[in-house]
């Protein structure tokens, strides 16, 4: 089989669900036209993530881990997609003749430096909230 025996177009309809969270992925998605929502479940509540549109990839992260999803993407809009399945980006990475490897990695390393500068910016927060207990710590043990 060649590369291309694993790779399709496929159009989702407005609110159909793209892939689930905790299930096993076997496909990524190049989003070609479109939006996806992608959501995050706690309980019985559901929180949107964030919105991909045309250009963006999504399910690559549980085909490069073998993890589970960790979302679930439905269909914002009608939205046209290429699937990449498993064994065509494995091919890929091994290979380097699949065109989409630089967008996926420009993403990945998108992702990464999103989630470094979210990681200062709360260890920023943390920071003042541990200087100002420390301060309100002092103000009680002053006599009045």
């Amino acid at each position: 089989m060649t590369t291309s025996d694993y790779i399709c177009s496929r159009i989702f309809q407005a609110g159909e669900i793209i892939m689930e969270e905790g299930q096993k992925g076997s496909h990524l998605y190049l989003i070609i036209s479109g939006s996806v929502n992608l959501y995050q479940h706690k309980g019985d509540s559901a929180t949107l993530i964030t919105t991909m549109t045309s250009g963006d990839i999504l399910g690559e992260m549980g085909l490069l881990s073998n993890e589970p999803r960790n979302a679930t993407a439905i269909a914002a809009t009608e939205c046209k997609t290429v699937m990449i399945q498993d064994q065509a980006l494995n091919h890929a990475l091994l290979n380097d003749r699949l065109p989409i490897i630089k967008p996926l990695t420009r993403q990945l390393v998108l992702r990464y430096k999103e989630a470094e500068k979210a990681n200062r910016d709360l260890q920023q927060k943390i920071t003042k909230l541990e200087t100002r207990i420390a301060e309100l710590e002092e103000q009680l043990k002053k006599p009045s």
